[in-house]
């Protein structure tokens, strides 16, 4: 690198790293991490992965196939060692790491107008950057996105992804993204192929069709090497069902919604759906050069599809598509920087350095004052430990506690695993946020309960019941359950209030109260 180049490569690299990086340091706000942190602490604590669910009396005894279990001793460890701040801190570092990896991957592309394009697939990935084992799939992807990459021209690179593979399948159960975008390149291969050389794909082609088959079996095979074996290599078809023919019921789960839905509920305020389709709009613009020369990419073009698409079934994909798209835009531009001449480019240049500059200053400036958070409108902010009232760590320590109901009903799936990683495994919830194991019986019936809670109906009792036929705490929380809330202190029969705080209030029913001596807070 000449020291011209690094005078502008530099300053750009450092401040979309500073950006991407300050929009991810953010508040815990993630719910599941707390059942994940009490799963890593019981796998070591005994010294086994689960093979039944560990967590519910309604679906406990189900089959639980836990792929997240590297991801949970991770997290264990990370939460022993730091706390909240070094997860927050860790979800930074990898998700800023992806977005780098995904810009090397594209690396040829005019590097200011790159810069610009990274920034945007950050902004869009911070939407959905949590404590979660997605922050390692978003690592994966990006990985296998720079050896395909690599692999156009050294083949044998492509080896690397098994091991890759092997790791990805024992983190997160996204993993089969892995074989969809090695399928994906060899697509490419294929076509290459038969169209005798005549596609844009970079590079000729210096391996035979036995050795990439040959890359995208390993690949596949490499999935069965999990605990589960079979069962955990097709455990993405049961996340593929949930998210296409069981999509109605699983729905009310906000990050399964899909976009179109998501926006005729809330409207464009969630500016993150706007940046989504600003990428979305510049990935289809980006073919434009290369189809205007009869030049088609098909590596580039069925991965923008096949993760447009997972980004149309639910909004919980955005950050995946990102990654992609942005990968997908520098490849496209790579191509469309061959035609330009030289001269053009070096006075374009002259411009755009300078103004990416700007804009990327201007961007790390929006983070600690707030600008770019406000725009989203979703309530994030820069800062370390866990978003203020977020969390019922109180409710639930009460809850908990020796004299109350060996269990809990929990109306807020994802404040269930706060009452998991305080109580778990030895006291049990009716569910939680862990879609894998709950029935379609079960999340209806849960439908039901908070249907006939919102209308002061006593008949959800026969349907919240433990196995040894007592009735549960009833935790409810104050951000989303208050129609629940008013139809409890209605119930007046057979229910007290116990507990209340900022977060949320406590139900317990009158014989536990009594046994308890607890008195009624409403009266």
């Amino acid at each position: 690198m000449s020291i011209k180049n690094a005078s502008i490569t530099v300053p750009l690299v450092l401040l979309v790293t500073g950006f991407c990086f300050a929009l991810c340091v953010t508040p815990l706000s993630s719910m599941d991490i707390w059942w994940h942190l009490r799963t890593g602490a019981e796998i070591l604590r005994i010294g086994e992965l689960p093979e039944s669910d560990w967590y519910t009396y309604t679906d406990g005894g189900r089959p639980w196939i836990d792929l997240h279990w590297g991801f949970q001793l991770l997290v264990h460890g990370l939460y022993e060692l730091g706390g909240t701040d070094l997860l927050i801190l860790a979800k930074a570092a990898l998700t800023t790491a992806a977005v780098l990896i995904t810009w090397r991957a594209g690396r040829g592309a005019f590097f200011p107008l790159a810069a610009l394009v990274m920034a945007l697939v950050a902004i869009v990935v911070s939407g959905q950057a949590i404590v979660r084992p997605k922050m390692l799939t978003l690592v994966f992807l990006a990985l296998f996105l720079l050896v395909c990459r690599r692999g156009e021209e050294q083949p044998r690179a492509m080896l690397a992804l098994v091991p890759f593979q092997i790791l990805w399948t024992n983190v997160q159960g996204l993993f089969v993204l892995g074989p969809i975008v090695v399928a994906c390149w060899l697509a490419d291969r294929v076509m290459h192929r038969a169209l005798g050389g005549n596609s844009s794909s970079a590079g000729a082609l210096k391996s035979g069709l036995r050795f990439d088959v040959g890359v995208l079996v390993a690949v596949a095979l490499a999935c069965l090497v999990n605990p589960y074996g079979v069962d955990g290599a097709l455990f993405p078809m049961e996340l593929w069902k949930k998210f296409t023919l069981d999509r109605e019921i699983y729905s009310i789960v906000l990050a399964f919604q899909r976009p179109v839905d998501f926006i005729n509920d809330n409207g464009w305020e969630r500016a993150y759906m706007f940046f989504q389709a600003a990428l979305f709009g510049l990935g289809v613009l980006s073919f434009a050069p290369a189809l205007s020369k009869g030049r088609f990419h098909p590596f580039r073009a069925l991965l923008f599809a096949s993760f447009s698409l997972l980004a149309w079934l639910a909004i919980r994909n955005a950050d995946l598509f990102a990654i992609v798209t942005g990968f997908v835009v520098l490849g496209n531009l790579v191509e469309s920087r061959a035609t330009r001449t030289k001269d053009r480019e070096g006075v374009f240049s002259a411009l755009a350095a300078p103004a990416a500059i700007l804009v990327l200053v201007g961007l790390c400036i929006s983070i600690p004052t707030g600008a770019l958070f406000s725009f989203a409108g979703d309530g994030r902010r820069l800062g370390l430990g866990e978003r203020v009232d977020w969390y019922m760590h109180e409710p639930v320590k009460f809850a908990s506690s020796p004299s109350m109901p060996a269990g809990a009903f929990v109306r807020h799936n994802g404040q269930a695993a706060v009452y998991i990683h305080a109580a778990g495994p030895g006291r049990k919830v009716f569910m939680d946020s862990r879609l894998e194991v709950a029935t379609k019986a079960t999340l209806s019936s849960f439908h039901e309960i908070s249907r006939l809670m919102a209308a002061s109906d006593e008949g959800f009792e026969d349907l919240i019941r433990m196995p040894n036929g007592a009735l549960p705490a009833v935790i409810l929380d104050s951000q989303f359950s208050r129609d629940q809330i008013n139809g409890m202190l209605n119930l007046r029969a057979n229910w007290r209030l116990v507990f209340q705080d900022k977060t949320g209030v406590v139900f317990i029913d009158e014989e536990s109260a009594e046994r308890a001596g607890l008195p009624d807070l409403f009266n």
